[in-house]
């Protein structure tokens, strides 16, 4: 019986463990889409036309897409974005999109999946 107690002692709290973790998730969740919705406004105005020349390249596409690792997308994005207008370049380093290297960042990579999941569905 004793036993019995114990297994349920642990049941019990292994289910507040769960709830605590769903809750957390669900508030960074919420904390998230905030975060991408502040980094979009930076980037609005630039959107369409740069959403048609980066996701013309069909690696891109799919790059962005399909949640390839950061890494993957940093490497393979260099030669596209070289290929972007000056002022194109000079807004996205403003944004925070890309570093003063050319090399898209971590949050620039975030924005362009988000900016491609909203215009390229």
């Amino acid at each position: 019986m004793e036993k019995m107690e114990e297994l349920e002692q642990k049941r019990a709290e292994a289910e507040s463990n769960i709830r605590k973790l769903e809750e957390d998730r669900d508030r960074l969740q919420m904390q998230l889409r905030g975060m991408e919705q502040e980094m979009l406004e930076g980037v609005e105005e630039l959107s369409p036309r740069f959403v048609r020349t980066l996701f013309r390249h069909p690696e891109m596409r799919h790059l962005l897409m399909n949640d390839a690792p950061y890494e993957v997308v940093r490497m393979r994005s260099r030669h596209v974005l070289e290929e972007l207008p000056d002022e194109v370049r000079s807004r996205l380093r403003h944004a925070g999109i890309i570093a003063e290297d050319g090399q898209v960042t971590p949050a620039g990579v975030l924005v362009l999946r988000t900016i491609g999941r909203r215009f390229m569905g």
